[in-house]
């Protein structure tokens, strides 16, 4: 039987600047239950799971805070949250190739306890949202590595991609095969796709 109540308050938070990563990229999703009061809790539990279009990194299911819990894909419990004191727990995971311009959101169940009553679930806020903005192009032809032909070979692209010029993959070869780099070529302004435009 419930009894008196402990405010508890679930807060999810991305990063400041995180909201628009790109494919490969961390994306770092905090969980925070805070105990408003007045009594202590006890048998907390709720669910996160990472979302699709993220692969879970080391630190996924970190939990911190005032005091210890337990994160088992995709259930926590918290044994005990004192009044005035929180827990957090961290979903991380890098953008999977393939969701450049898609949306994806980390939803998290309110926290409840079969001990205490909650006494509202106003201000708890359960879901965040990124959209993936700009792909993983490894060898920076300008194709994205989910439609390359050859993720690493910045020679081969689709017509009327443009390179990033500041990758070291696509610097370092000689797509034209004139004996310069693209990058020394791009740095004296020659076209590094045609053989007999070199310095």
């Amino acid at each position: 039987m419930a009894v008196r109540g402990a405010g508890l308050l679930t807060v999810t938070n991305l990063p400041r600047g995180n909201a628009r990563p790109t494919e490969g990229a961390t994306v770092t999703f905090t969980i925070t239950v805070n105990n408003n009061g007045p009594v202590d809790a006890t048998n907390v539990s709720l669910a996160d799971a990472i979302p699709a279009g993220l692969t879970a990194t080391a630190n996924n299911g970190n939990t911190g805070g005032d005091q210890p819990s337990t994160y088992v894909n995709p259930n926590w419990t918290i044994p005990f949250i004192a009044s005035g004191q929180f827990v957090t727990l961290t979903i991380e995971g890098t953008v999977d190739v393939g969701q450049n311009g898609m949306t994806i959101t980390n939803t998290t169940t309110a926290a409840t306890t079969p001990d205490q009553t909650d006494p509202t679930t106003a201000g708890d806020d359960l879901n965040e949202s990124i959209t993936v903005d700009g792909c993983l192009d490894t060898d920076g032809d300008g194709d994205c590595d989910s439609t390359d032909p050859d993720i690493n070979d910045p020679c081969n692209f689709t017509p009327g991609s443009i390179a990033d010029t500041t990758n070291p993959i696509w610097q370092a070869a000689d797509c034209d095969g004139d004996g310069e780099t693209n990058g020394f070529e791009d740095m004296n302004m020659t076209d590094p796709t045609d053989p007999c435009d070199n310095s």
